[in-house]
């Protein structure tokens, strides 16, 4: 609904153009007075002072549309968590750093920044390399990052420094005698490990491989946990008491197939490829009676000076 005040400029402003069309329609001349069709200068500056004495000197502008409210600004939380995130995961970046180097690995006895870079082998500027570290903690917990900032080092010795402080960290540079190596990589004792076995265990044993099916796949690693014994000794134990037992009960044939036979045989592949045949002992594999009996249809195909076993059952025979 229009307010008093937009009517009344409405109004004045009609007035005005009313005004202004009747001072050009009284300004302009008819042919044959002046310069035929034209508006006269005189004409035109008393209409802009009869609009002057009209409304004080004053002109209103038009009527313009408000410009738009200021846009309200909401608290962007995703991105707000974003920031705090990214500002946590670079404060726990650095704590880390300075982690590492208070609690880094005291280096060998006699060893320094300069040896550490000479065993490795580093090349040439190893003590330019060397004096770019505050000490041997700083280098020993030196990040990727900071040793990619190193001046005067190549991109090889760059990987070959990143390389062994981290087989230095774990423990694995310089090399280790083995029982050294074994001392300090060695795991938890469990409780049965290297103890006589029980009947008890014994049993439970072959309960825990018809639970976990040893036929399929391996697991011993669960047998062994159960049994708080290594795996080596479980298995062990597992062929002696279970799986010796169960091949000596039955019998095994050994026999060449088809199989044997190469692929492919022509000019240029002259021999046969070698075989190796893995016979097991009668001790735990007994091989079972040979009943071969050849169809009637075969026989006279036969040639029994072929078969050394043949002619050997044929003479007891006989």
């Amino acid at each position: 609904m229009l307010t008093r005040s937009v009517h009344v400029r409405r109004r004045l402003q009609a007035e005005l153009h009313r005004e202004r069309t009747e001072a050009i329609r009284s300004c302009w001349q008819p042919h044959g007075t002046g310069i035929p069709g034209t508006v006269s200068l005189l004409g035109v500056r008393n209409f802009q002072a009869r609009a002057e004495r009209l409304y004080g000197g004053e002109r209103e502008d038009p009527v313009r549309p408000a410009p738009p409210p200021p846009k309200k600004r909401w608290f962007d939380l995703k991105t707000f968590r974003g920031h705090l995130r990214r500002q946590k995961q670079e404060e726990r970046r650095l704590e880390e750093e300075q982690l590492a180097k208070e609690y880094a690995l005291d280096p060998p006895e006699g060893w320094g920044v300069k040896e550490f870079l000479d065993s490795i082998e580093i090349g040439e500027n190893s003590e330019e390399i060397a004096e770019q570290f505050e000490s041997w903690k700083h280098f020993a917990g030196a990040t990727s990052d900071e040793i990619d900032q190193l001046e005067m080092v190549t991109n090889d010795q760059r990987r070959k420094m990143k390389r062994f402080l981290r087989l230095f960290n774990h423990g694995l540079w310089p090399p280790v005698r083995e029982d050294e190596y074994l001392e300090r990589f060695k795991g938890k004792k469990m409780e049965r490990e290297g103890l006589p076995w029980t009947e008890e265990e014994t049993e439970r044993l072959r309960a825990l491989c018809e639970f976990y099916d040893v036929s399929f796949g391996d697991p011993f690693l669960y047998i062994s946990w159960e049994m708080q014994r290594r795996i080596p000794e479980v298995r062990q134990k597992y062929v002696e008491t279970i799986l010796k037992p169960q091949t000596q009960m039955g019998e095994c044939e050994l026999a060449v197939t088809k199989a044997s036979r190469p692929l492919l045989m022509n000019r240029k592949f002259k021999l046969d490829p070698p075989f190796l045949y893995v016979v097991p002992s009668k001790e735990n594999f007994r091989l079972a009676r040979s009943d071969f009996r050849l169809p009637d249809g075969f026989v006279k195909y036969r040639q029994p000076q072929l078969f050394c076993l043949q002619q050997t059952t044929e003479s007891e025979v006989t």
